[in-house]
């Protein structure tokens, strides 16, 4: 897990040197006072989602940065049905020898419209000379969504919880590209902890 997320790090820098600045903060944290540093030899991607079109490219994307080597996406091991069957799903990923997972959820989903005014409104003899007649800059509105997720590291070694966050992102655009923040984000809160390097 130490080197996935190294390897997550990395990749992501890159992504965002590219995409311009983040828009994804964590909201809240928690870790396993006993946890020590993650180490990882197989990780199980989990993004959960009923479109499993948004399930397999969001956990590709997480598997691409965490590294191929070192996990899988859950839907190359696990149909729709399989991964919300407790039993069935714990037997395929312990035969399998995976020995962590990293799951996302999407838990909540807010938009807000705002109304950005005309040019003209900025100062009052602008508005005043411009607002007798017909407006030629009309004003418009703007829609703004922020997605919540949450992002959890369970060690099945333990079978415990040893991190969980709660993020929000401003104007996600798509799935994979929100996946690639919070991944960005969860690798520095870790770091920041002390849970990876």
């Amino acid at each position: 897990m130490q080197r996935q997320f190294k390897s997550l790090v990395v990749g992501l820098g890159i992504v965002f040197l590219l995409s311009g600045c983040a828009t994804t903060t964590f909201k809240s944290t928690w870790a396993d006072p006993a946890a020590g540093p993650i180490r990882f030899d197989k990780t199980l991607v989990v993004f959960m989602s009923s479109d499993e079109a948004v399930r397999r490219s969001s956990e590709d994307r997480l598997v691409q940065y965490i590294g191929p080597e070192r996990s899988a996406p859950s839907y190359t091991l696990l149909s729709s049905a399989e991964i919300q069957d407790k039993e069935k799903a714990k037997e395929k990923v312990r035969a399998a020898g995976f020995d962590g997972v990293v799951v996302m959820r999407t838990i909540g989903k807010r938009e807000q419209v705002t109304y950005v005014p005309p040019s003209y409104y900025h100062d009052y003899w602008g508005y005043n000379s411009m607002g007798w007649g017909a407006a030629y800059d009309p004003g418009y509105l703007s829609t703004d969504t922020t997605v919540s997720v949450e992002t959890n590291i369970y060690s099945l070694a333990d079978e415990k919880l040893i991190w969980s966050g709660l993020s929000e992102t401003f104007d996600p655009g798509n799935t994979p590209n929100m996946v690639d923040e919070i991944a960005k984000a969860a690798a520095e809160e870790l770091e920041r902890r002390g849970l990876i390097p």
